[in-house]
């Protein structure tokens, strides 16, 4: 009885194995999608099976897909502006991590700002707190962009368009969940989605060196005093009579 028992914990243990790192493509059908009404069209675009985000859509929600760690891939046209990505480890509008594209940079390989990465924390989206999370990005307008986003327990790679090199690095992922669901958004078009469990393509599980860490803007060292409450009227201001703080 003990064999048999054994014997039906190793079959267990190797079909999880192989659910984690097998390939899983999500059709462009609206069956697998969750959206508004009126907001998403599903075509043949280019003779590909494609996902087409209308303006002021939100969220296109995969359904019934949870991930954690893998790869992404996924190809996107572009149609109009400002922000056109895909959010994934994602428990709502309030919590999620977000790379997107910034369409206002097609064609200037140059621009800093063409992709990035931010973390969505109880509804605040924290682009500007991380500038270190940006970088360019060579893709037009109207035409197919190939993206890659290999995700590890602590750290990101992102490929755009086959690079051989990560088009940006994240050291450190800061959202506040390590797995959720995935959504598209942005005026776009989106086609070949495919997720790959498990498959991190050696990224290592720990986190990168911290760009702040030699930064000497950040304040580290706190001390803080007991509160005290200043009478109506006896605020502390350096102009008594402008009801203003100096800036």
């Amino acid at each position: 009885m003990k064999k048999v028992s054994l014997f039906i914990v190793l079959i267990s243990l190797t079909i999880s194995g192989f659910s984690q790192s097998s390939e899983v493509k999500v059709a462009m059908q609206q069956k697998y999608w969750e959206f508004p009404e009126g907001t998403v069209e599903f075509l043949e675009h280019k003779s590909v099976p494609s996902l087409k985000i209308l303006p002021n859509a939100g969220k296109v929600i995969a359904k019934d897909v949870e991930f954690s760690t893998g790869t992404i891939e996924f190809d996107m046209e572009v149609v109009s502006f400002p922000f056109v990505g895909i959010s994934f480890h994602r428990h709502s509008d309030l919590e999620e991590e977000w790379f997107y594209f910034r369409p206002y940079t097609a064609g200037n390989p140059q621009a800093f700002d063409a992709i990035q990465y931010t973390p969505v924390v109880k509804g605040v989206v924290l682009w500007d707190l991380y500038p270190q999370y940006q970088a360019p990005a060579d893709f037009q307008k109207n035409q197919w962009v190939h993206v890659k986003l290999v995700i590890g327990p602590n750290q990101m790679n992102v490929f755009v368009n086959e690079s051989e090199q990560p088009s940006l690095h994240i050291p450190f992922l800061e959202g506040s969940n390590k797995s959720g669901g995935i959504a598209f958004s942005g005026e776009a078009i989106f086609a070949n989605f495919v997720l790959k469990h498990g498959v991190t393509e050696n990224l290592p599980d720990f986190p990168g060196p911290d760009p702040r860490t030699y930064d000497p803007r950040y304040i580290r060292n706190w001390e803080v005093t007991t509160p005290e409450s200043f009478p109506m009227g006896r605020e502390v201001f350096t102009d008594p009579g402008s009801g203003f703080p100096d800036s």
